[in-house]
């Protein structure tokens, strides 16, 4: 599944995709909090070719939904999130 939209980005428009089959696989990542197995959701890709950025989401059924940012490697959890398993 790919959904696109542009939001706005210092004065122009950047486009960002939502999709399940990003240009970087996700990784498999335990929960922080519990580690239990965190379930993928979908990735955010934005920027130029050469320099986007991917975000994926995650969301653990004890711990709920996380983040995972593919150039810093870092996960964190949030709140209502982009990885809110109510959204695609």
């Amino acid at each position: 599944m790919t959904v696109r939209y542009s939001k706005p980005r210092s004065g122009d428009m950047q486009r960002t995709t939502i999709t399940t089959t990003p240009p970087k696989p996700p990784p498999s990542l335990p929960c922080p909090s519990c580690r239990a197995d965190l379930r993928y959701r979908h990735s955010y890709v934005s920027g130029m070719p050469g320099q986007r950025g991917q975000w994926d989401a995650f969301f653990c059924e004890s711990c709920g939904p996380f983040e995972y940012y593919q150039r810093s490697q870092q996960l964190r959890r949030v709140d209502g999130g982009i990885a809110d398993p109510g959204r695609p």
